[in-house]
């Protein structure tokens, strides 16, 4: 603790340091991704509800506005309430090997 205040770190350093600290960050990354992937599935199911007990002729309709809410929550999420408040920008080839692998098993998954 003093060596960090000799060398001219803040406390805010020192303490996000800790153990329980980054067992927290782990766990609310965790809270993000296993509450992302459930909500999905749930979608999921509950469109194939409609289409079947509902005889929902316009799938694409309705494909086209979960996307675009959710789109628009992340969005009020990310810039709103600052949910991810230290994100980095990706360049084009940290998208392609980051993103798109997981893009193309959330579209095979449907």
């Amino acid at each position: 603790m003093s060596q960090a205040r000799d060398k001219g770190a803040d406390i805010d350093e020192v303490v996000n340091k800790t153990p329980i600290t980054k067992m927290s960050e782990k766990f609310y990354s965790f809270f993000l991704v296993f509450g992302g992937f459930a909500i999905s599935v749930l979608l999921v199911q509950n469109m194939k509800y409609i289409y079947v007990h509902y005889s929902f002729n316009y799938p694409l309709w309705l494909s086209m506005t979960h996307q675009l809410a959710a789109y628009l929550v992340a969005l009020v999420a990310i810039y709103g309430f600052n949910i991810v408040p230290e994100r980095r920008v990706l360049n084009m080839n940290e998208q392609l090997r980051l993103v798109v692998p997981f893009s193309i098993m959330g579209t095979l998954s449907l």
